[in-house]
């Protein structure tokens, strides 16, 4: 269960970190300002076209929000609209605590229990269900989750993190965000943990799947509370933006001499952001954009430019597949604009 923490309220709430530029490398970041500030105002209108997703704590966000965070590999950073608001990672979460289980049992053994790749399909899909009786009943591996972004391939990669129960499992993920990000106050918004347990039909459905297939490598309720926790992790641009420069650097966190992340776990995850981390629209977005990204149904997308730039974006409004619609267009609008695309 999750530590007693001070109550706050539920969804969205705003930051008292306020983002700062550093006083070096102007011109270029100047200019970019300036860009971005027009960029997202363009792409602000794009949130009418989306909804919010159907958890009333999340429902709460005003749908107009926007915001972008950028910061790069040397430390410069930029941003505008709402990067105060802070938001929950959601299936951001996926990504790190992918890198956390590959850095404790590494990707041979990680991978045999979750795939790599596209699904094909809606993220909270089940998995395929194999009676054990069956004699045809496939090995471990025959049906395991396409990859590690959909909901049934995360809750087996939280599984396979190292520690004595939920909790400790959860504060190893968070030592990890709160360095990479450089901020020490990152915690799990309780509120919104408990308000998505309680509603929690689907993914408990898939656990219960999972752990029949011998994939979950906890028992159900142990696997669920840290799936629910890190989903609940709350953040801002400025932390997402910082946590992308980590990825963006090889793994090494900008004012620190030694990798957080080693460089094979930074490479698998990279490849999986691109061919994975928006849902089953990452392809038209690795078409479109054309950068490593990870999305959440809370509004938020993380995304880096190897060697440059880490970005952080909120914008609650949501498209069909659970992506943000205003954040997508201002990624591919600046991405386009600055020539960052890696294709």
């Amino acid at each position: 269960m999750l530590k007693t923490q001070k109550k706050q309220k539920a969804g969205a709430v705003m930051s008292t970190r306020v983002p700062t530029r550093q006083k070096h490398g102007l011109a270029q970041m100047e200019k970019l300002q300036q860009d971005l500030q027009d960029l997202l105002e363009k792409a602000r209108t794009y949130a009418q076209q989306g909804r919010m997703w159907d958890v009333p704590v999340l429902k709460r966000s005003n749908p107009n929000w926007l915001g972008m965070t950028v910061v790069s590999t040397g430390g410069k950073e930029i941003a505008a609209g709402d990067v105060q608001v802070r938001f929950t990672l959601q299936s951001i979460s996926k990504l790190f605590a992918l890198v956390l289980a590959l850095m404790d049992r590494g990707g041979e053994d990680v991978f045999r229990y979750v795939g790599t790749e596209p699904s094909g399909g809606p993220f909270d899909a089940l998995p395929a269900a194999w009676p054990s009786s069956r004699p045809d009943a496939p090995a471990i591996g025959g049906t395991k989750p396409a990859n590690p972004f959909i909901n049934s391939g995360a809750m087996v990669v939280s599984s396979l993190i190292h520690g004595k129960g939920a909790q400790e499992k959860l504060d190893r993920l968070l030592r990890l965000i709160r360095i990479i990000s450089g901020n020490p106050t990152i915690r799990v918004n309780e509120q919104v943990y408990l308000a998505e347990k309680k509603n929690n039909h689907r993914n408990r459905a898939i656990a219960h799947l999972l752990r029949e297939q011998g994939l979950l490598q906890t028992d159900v309720e142990e696997a669920l509370d840290v799936y629910l926790m890190q989903c609940a992790i709350e953040v801002s641009c400025r932390d997402l933006a910082y946590m992308a420069t980590c990825l963006a650097n090889g793994g090494t966190v900008w004012g620190l001499g030694e990798p957080v992340i080693p460089r094979p776990v930074v490479r698998m995850v990279t490849a999986l952001m691109v061919t994975c981390g928006l849902y089953d629209a990452s392809g038209r977005f690795a078409m479109e954009v054309g950068i490593p990204a990870k999305s959440g149904v809370s509004g938020g997308i993380l995304a880096f430019v190897p060697k440059k730039f880490g970005i952080g974006v909120f914008g609650p409004a949501l498209d069909a597949q659970g992506n943000s619609v205003a954040g997508v267009r201002l990624l591919s609008d600046c991405v386009n604009r600055w020539g960052w695309s890696l294709y």
